[in-house]
């Protein structure tokens, strides 16, 4: 984003964020009072970055700029990209809520560590290495 838009690409009005984008930065912003962009793009909720993969970014986030971010594994569609981040974004809300994850969460896990590794190899190969999750969950 920031070789498209630059830096300050969230805080840039010129931006073609949709309104509800704009509404988390702002809320954002006025949450934690004066930030940097590196602190804002922390505070933004993981279902901002969920909507960012959208239908309605594709033209001009998605095919501008967002799809570089997922070129490590041969590139992927926006569609299935915010497919399965969406489907991420409902089970993490499973979690933070307590309800039960029994069913799926194996099947999740592995999809966690398949869209990182459509992101980053490297830091896909340093989670598989350093997760215990399979040991713990199997026991």
């Amino acid at each position: 984003m920031s070789r498209v838009y630059g830096v300050l690409w969230l805080t840039d009005q010129t931006v073609p964020l949709q309104r509800n984008a704009q509404n988390a930065v702002i809320e954002a912003m006025s949450r934690v009072g004066q930030l940097s962009h590196d602190d804002l793009v922390a505070e933004l909720k993981f279902s901002f970055w969920v909507g960012m993969l959208g239908p309605r970014h594709d033209k001009d986030l998605w095919r501008r700029a967002v799809h570089r971010g997922f070129r490590a594994k041969g590139g992927k569609r926006r569609s299935d990209v915010h497919g399965r981040m969406n489907a991420l974004r409902r089970f993490r809300n499973r979690v933070a809520h307590h309800e039960p994850i029994f069913g799926n969460a194996l099947q999740m896990h592995t999809e966690a560590l398949e869209a990182i590794e459509w992101m980053c190899r490297d830091t896909h190969a340093w989670i598989s290495a350093c997760s215990r999750f399979t040991d713990v969950y199997n026991s």
